[in-house]
């Protein structure tokens, strides 16, 4: 947060002041149906665009992992 304290994500509002802006929108977003992976920690899609020396979809990195 702007202020330096911790929020949930799923805590945040329109609103709040956050490190170099303010909160205008949310999304939410439903992964039903849709094979999730960890990639270096942080969960997305396998359709999910990473640059590894090229663009490449997660599903296809060697770090990504389905879960």
């Amino acid at each position: 947060m702007e202020d330096g304290k911790r929020k949930k994500i799923s805590c945040i509002a329109i609103g709040d002041k956050i490190k170099n802006g303010i909160v205008e929108g949310i999304i939410k977003a439903s992964s039903k149906n849709i094979d999730m992976y960890d990639y270096k920690n942080i969960i997305v899609s396998g359709e999910h665009l990473v640059y590894e020396n090229k663009w490449i979809r997660v599903k296809e990195s060697q770090f990504a992992k389905k879960i």
